[in-house]
């Protein structure tokens, strides 16, 4: 039991009579020593938990409770560590003075520890899940905006005669081809993003065309009654 650092303990309430190994005082940061109230065993027990323990301790003098199995909460000076504590009453013949508890604690505390680690690399997977879902969504209408433009403007092209207005297509046409290029590439930057791969290339960017043609691009998607201005 010490090698495994389990701590084991046995007690009769009525004769006060009690047994409690070196590990199970350790457990709960006591030294060993004699008791005749197993409570006195667990004040550093987290008030809450000892709610539990109390109640169970009760119910066994009242032959009401024969088990008990859940987890602890003991302060070891400005942290708490986790135990999972089992008891079990052994034999119950109140008229020949006998209670005989028996039990164990074990400190899980690294148990707790990695399954909190689990639930914050569960949760962190599941917003990543949900953030991917939300960027192909995303890039699913981004993509649809410059193909619609180019399928759009493509179709015009054919019905029209006047060349000034053939060249004006083309020009949005090319601009929404640029874009969509763009966004594959975005896409792929992103990628080098998540893998540490990306570099860098700084050039000068004429901002007022930049505007011009993301200007072109959204007025096929303004609903009526919308008004979309772009002034130099």
């Amino acid at each position: 039991a010490e090698f495994s650092k389990v701590g084991i303990f046995r007690w009769n309430p009525l004769q006060k009579t009690f047994f409690g190994s070196k590990v199970w005082f350790n457990n709960l940061n006591q030294e060993p020593h004699q008791i005749n109230d197993i409570v006195d065993a667990y004040e550093h027990v987290h008030p809450d938990d000892m709610v539990k323990l109390k109640t169970f301790f009760q119910q066994v003098l009242e032959g009401k409770s024969q088990e008990f199995a859940d987890e602890a909460r003991i302060r070891f000076g400005q942290e708490w560590r986790w135990l999972r504590v089992r008891f079990k009453v052994k034999e119950y013949t109140p008229q020949n003075e006998v209670i005989e508890v028996i039990g164990l604690n074990i400190d899980i505390t690294e148990s707790k520890e990695t399954e909190q680690k689990l639930i914050e690399a569960k949760l962190k997977a599941e917003e990543s899940d949900r953030l991917k879902s939300a960027f192909l969504a995303n890039m699913s209408h981004e993509i649809r905006t410059p193909l619609n433009a180019i399928v759009g403007f493509s179709n015009l092209l054919t019905t029209t005669e006047d060349e000034e207005q053939k060249q004006q297509f083309i020009g949005i046409i090319e601009n929404n081809n640029q874009l969509l290029l763009q966004l594959i590439n975005d896409v792929l930057d992103l990628a080098k993003v998540e893998s540490n791969t990306l570099d860098f290339n700084y050039q000068s960017t004429d901002l007022n065309e930049l505007i011009r043609s993301v200007e072109s691009t959204v007025r096929l998607r303004v609903q009526p009654g919308v008004i979309l201005n772009f002034t130099l």
